[in-house]
């Protein structure tokens, strides 16, 4: 258990990016100390060359044209000296005549030595004969300086990962902890309770995994819904389509007893007037599902609203004056909309239809564009019983009906089909009181000249 566990933390996003934070703060220090040696060297190796090059000058003048000799005795006598300069004199075959014979012979420009005694910068400079001397000066303060500072840069890069690891280690325990939350939650919602969510923190300044953790809970929100959706629509569905099956069978029966032909046609006609209207059912719900599930803008283009409204109530009005009522159109000038004229002509079809079937004898159907700034509201309205305000939003989900005994012909699906239409255009559907009767409006946003 312990080992699963080690190695889901270790595999972790969190700790990596932790551990690979750290590596790099290790490296760029390292980086760093490797630089400042080289330039520190650099820099000690230039100082002790001007003053070798000074003292290097100084005993030239002092012993310009001396003989091996003397220049023995000169060298002899700054060594008795005891500071930090060291001499060697050397012959033309490099060995030591005088001075510090561990001191490198004919070198070309300022070396690093390294003497038992201390590091050294030295510098020769030929002689006549064959001759030449060397002078170094000891560097090893500077050495010890920048040992001390590559020493600080490197105990610092360490100590600096090891606090970033040790923080990483932490966020990485709480980021685990609150992932687990989401792992539960998608458990138990997988398992069946449907009331499951992610922990969510209180706090005013959310991070990433609590956007995440929100967007989880909406999701599974959605997801709830969508399942009571289906449970009810299947239930209204199966509501909606027994009575029909029913009267089916019935009328089928008794085709099946009738003595004489006419008898029997009739029971044969009201048995397909049976099966029409289960086929219309089935016909609204293909309808929803293809605008519901169509790629979105996928046959889109410039829509005059005033101009859809018109044929469809040219289509719609003989009928609507043959059963008594009295259809009004005002479409009004152009209203240019970005979306589907046949989709739309459909939303208004279903809610002219709403109306004539919710209507009674002599009720007045009236259907005008409004313009309102930005967005181009289509508006049917009738002065029918309209739908009290606290089921209008109800209204608008399929196979939901204010008469529940479903006793009136229609499949529940026409105002639900309007909404999913109106959303595919990235506007809304509104039912409202008309005083009395009910007016639907439909808004859509103004497409751009």
């Amino acid at each position: 258990m312990w080992s699963a566990l080690t190695r889901r933390f270790l595999a972790s996003t969190s700790f990596r990016l932790s551990a690979t934070y750290a590596a790099l703060l290790l490296l760029s220090f390292l980086v760093a100390a490797t630089g400042a040696w080289f330039t520190t060297r650099s820099i000690a190796m230039r100082e002790a060359g001007e003053v070798l090059s000074v003292a290097a000058a100084d005993f030239i003048d002092e012993t310009r044209g001396a003989g091996t000799p003397t220049l023995i005795a000169a060298i002899n006598e700054r060594m008795a000296r005891h500071d930090d300069l060291l001499w060697r004199l050397s012959g033309a075959d490099g060995g030591a005549l005088a001075g510090e014979e561990a001191l490198p012979a004919h070198t070309k420009g300022v070396v690093f030595a390294d003497l038992p005694v201390a590091d050294h910068g030295a510098l020769s400079t030929p002689l006549a004969d064959g001759l030449s001397f060397t002078v170094a000066s000891n560097i090893e303060r500077t050495e010890a300086i920048r040992t001390a500072v590559l020493a600080s840069l490197f105990i610092t890069g360490l100590a600096a990962s090891l606090v970033a690891l040790a923080v990483g280690v932490w966020i990485t325990r709480r980021t685990l902890a609150r992932m687990d939350g989401l792992a539960d939650a998608a458990r138990a919602f997988g398992a069946g309770d449907l009331a499951a969510r992610a922990p969510l923190r209180d706090t005013a300044s959310p991070d990433d995994l609590d956007e995440l953790a929100a967007m989880f809970n909406a999701m599974l929100a959605q997801v709830d819904t969508l399942i009571a959706n289906v449970q009810r629509v299947s239930a209204d569905v199966a509501h909606d389509l027994r009575t029909p099956l029913t009267h089916l069978r019935q009328r089928l029966d008794l085709a099946r007893a009738d003595a004489t032909p006419e008898q029997r046609e009739a029971s044969i006609d009201a048995a397909q007037a049976s099966i029409d209207e289960v086929l219309r059912v089935f016909d609204a719900m293909l309808r929803l599902s293809a605008i519901e599930a169509a790629p979105a803008r996928a046959r889109f283009g410039p829509v005059d609203l005033a101009r859809t409204l018109e044929s469809v109530c040219d289509a719609y009005r003989p009928d609507i004056e043959a059963s008594g009522r009295q259809l009004l159109a005002t479409p009004g000038p152009p209203a240019l909309v970005h979306g589907d004229a046949q989709l739309i002509a459909q939303a208004v079809s279903n809610l002219l239809e709403n109306a004539l079937r919710h209507t009674s004898p002599g009720a007045a159907i009236r259907a005008r564009i409004v313009n309102d700034g930005d967005v181009v509201n289509l508006i049917i309205a009738d002065n029918g019983p309209g739908i009290p305000a606290s089921a209008r939003q109800t209204m608008l989900q399929p196979f939901t009906r204010l008469d529940q005994s479903r006793s009136r012909p229609g499949s529940g699906l026409g105002l639900s089909i309007a909404a999913a239409v109106a959303r595919r255009h990235g506007g809304e559907i509104a039912l409202e009181d008309n005083a009395p009767g009910l007016r639907a409006r439909l808004a859509f946003p103004r497409a751009s000249a």
